[in-house]
């Protein structure tokens, strides 16, 4: 009856927040140690199982319903601690709903947010496809839970359907965020009609190139707050590389290397003031490339995330061909004296 009743409820009255399949509804109900019901919500009665004596009435309830699929199901994981930590028995069976599917020591993918897509909305990104957003670790002045940020040049370059406060579907930790721009994370990637390769890190700049695009390569970070992940007990997963992550490395480099930052820059043949502005205000300044090769070769720490490409993206043979061409590459010594300037994020 309970099938039947969610069923009729997602048909006439609203969507769960969670889309769960009829089978592990029916392994729920045959193992839940307590009765879920309610008072009727709806002026809808069921057309089957009606009149029975356990149940109060022949009309919808919408509460019960949504304890089950959203809170019991839809929330196996959180369940499943708080009933551990309560002591309760009875509860076990939630293990086959709450654990993360994992192949050879990788998270897979979850499909679990494509089932809630309304026909005619796009789709940005399929589950953990190559370009697509990034998951980066944090929170700004304008985001928190429920409330994830994007670059404003992300939200150009896909058209402008993504503007601040539109709701979306992600696919972890596994609920709805409200967009909100974040001017200091990574942008998108784009190829132009004309063959070049961007990263497109400021608004003005993605105004300039959207009517040249011809394909978005990568969508950028999109930044969530670790506590959307403790607020739905789910598992950490990988982050990207990012400044704030080189930035801690660097620092502790020149605690263990030097007695101060005036004899690293010293060392790395950089002027003082201009070592701490890299590193002080490492979400708006990024150091030339000379001088990120030069912090991570003195240092011995991985190279400025800036530099860093998505060399995981790319295949043996792909590099194999980037190798090759870089044989015939000659380096224009005039660019390069060039390329020495003072590096400000959207510039």
């Amino acid at each position: 009856w309970k099938l039947s009743e969610i069923r009729l409820y997602e048909r006439r009255v609203g969507r769960f927040q969670y889309h769960i399949s009829d089978s592990d509804l029916e392994k729920a109900l045959k193992q839940i140690p307590v009765e879920i019901t309610g008072v009727a919500t709806d002026p809808i009665e069921v057309s089957i199982h009606r009149d029975l004596p356990r149940i109060e009435t022949n009309r919808l309830r919408g509460g019960a319903c949504r304890v089950l699929n959203d809170g019991v199901i839809g929330k196996a994981t959180k369940i499943k601690k708080i009933a551990e930590e309560a002591g309760l028995s009875g509860w076990e069976w939630l293990d086959e709903f709450a654990k993360e599917s994992i192949e050879e020591g990788r998270i897979k993918p979850s499909e679990k947010y494509l089932a809630d897509v309304i026909a005619g909305r796009p789709i940005f990104s399929h589950p953990s496809r190559p370009g697509g957003f990034r998951l980066r670790y944090g929170r700004s002045r304008n985001t928190g839970l429920a409330a994830i940020g994007l670059n404003p040049a992300t939200m150009i370059v896909l058209g402008g359907f993504l503007a601040v406060g539109t709701q979306v579907r992600i696919e972890r930790p596994g609920k709805s965020g409200i967009i909100m721009p974040v001017t200091s994370i990574e942008g998108p990637t784009v190829k132009l009609k004309d063959g070049k390769v961007l990263r497109v890190s400021s608004v003005i700049e993605a105004e300039k190139l959207k009517d040249k695009i011809d394909e978005i390569l990568f969508l950028g970070d999109v930044l969530i707050g670790f506590g959307e992940f403790l607020e739905n007990n789910h598992l950490l997963l990988p982050s990207g590389y990012v400044e704030e992550w080189w930035r801690l490395e660097v620092l502790k480099a020149i605690e263990e290397k030097f007695k101060n930052i005036r004899q690293a820059a010293k060392s790395l043949r950089i002027k003082e003031e201009r070592l701490k502005e890299i590193l002080e205000k490492w979400y708006d300044i990024k150091p030339t490339a000379r001088e990120a090769i030069e912090i991570s070769l003195k240092l011995d720490v991985p190279l400025h995330p800036y530099y860093t490409y998505h060399w995981s993206e790319i295949s043996g043979g792909d590099v194999q061909l980037l190798a090759d061409w870089l044989e015939k590459y000659e380096i224009n010594k005039k660019k390069e004296r060039n390329c020495m300037g003072s590096h400000r994020k959207g510039n």
